[in-house]
């Protein structure tokens, strides 16, 4: 698996710490965010298509 760039992987952090916030209140996605979690130092292109993947959730659940 290729690793993130060091641009790319800050803003994995950023994007994972946002999600880690929003599991307060979506507690639907406290499993997936915490797998995405464990992988935050060794990140890769998968982790972030993952984290990418939900954010598409999210869109299509705006209603919950």
């Amino acid at each position: 698996m290729k690793p993130l760039s060091q641009r790319i992987s800050i803003k994995y952090a950023k994007l994972i710490r946002f999600l880690i916030h929003l599991t307060y209140t979506r507690s639907d996605l406290s499993y997936n965010v915490s797998i995405l979690n464990c992988f935050l130092n060794a990140s890769c292109q998968a982790h972030l298509q993952a984290a990418i993947h939900i954010l598409r959730y999210l869109a299509g659940t705006t209603g919950y």
